[in-house]
C-alpha cells in the first residue's frame, strides 16, 4: 500500500508551487495556487478512501456552483468524463489508481477549473 508521503513527494515532482497541510490522519489539503473566479483557491484534499487514495474537493465545487443557481451536474458531466473524475455524494473525486499521481492532480485541477469556466460562460 502506497504511503501519503510517497504520494505527496510524487505531486511535488513536475508541479510548481504545490503546498501540503496535514488536516488529520490520512487527510491532506493540497495547495495549488489555482483559484475560482471569486478568488477562493481550488479546494483539493488527498485522503484515504478504504484501501485507496483519492483527491476530493469535499463538495466545495458543488456548493460554490449552487450559490450561482446552476444545474451543477449537467454542467459538469463532460468535464468529469474527459478528466477521469467522478461525482460521489456531491464531491468531485479523482481516484489515484492506474495513473501517475501528477496526472491525477492535473486532472483534478482541470475539472475544477473547467467547472468554474463553464459556470462563467453560462452567465
Amino acid at each position: 500500500m502506497i504511503s501519503a508521503e510517497t504520494i505527496l513527494d510524487s505531486m511535488n515532482h513536475g508541479q510548481r508551487n504545490i503546498t501540503f497541510k496535514r488536516l488529520d490522519t490520512n487527510r491532506y489539503l493540497i495547495g495549488t495556487g489555482c483559484c475560482f473566479p471569486d478568488g477562493d483557491e481550488l479546494h483539493i484534499v488527498l485522503k484515504r478512501d478504504g484501501r485507496d487514495w483519492i483527491l476530493s474537493d469535499e463538495g466545495y465545487t458543488m456548493m460554490w456552483m449552487s450559490y450561482e443557481g446552476r444545474d451543477s451536474i449537467a454542467v459538469l458531466d463532460d468535464a468529469l468524463c474527459i478528466n477521469g473524475a467522478e461525482l460521489s455524494d456531491g464531491r468531485i473525486i479523482v481516484r489515484l489508481v492506474d495513473r501517475s499521481v501528477s496526472d491525477c492532480l492535473q486532472s483534478m485541477i482541470r475539472v475544477l477549473s473547467q467547472a468554474a469556466d463553464l459556470l462563467q460562460s453560462c452567465r
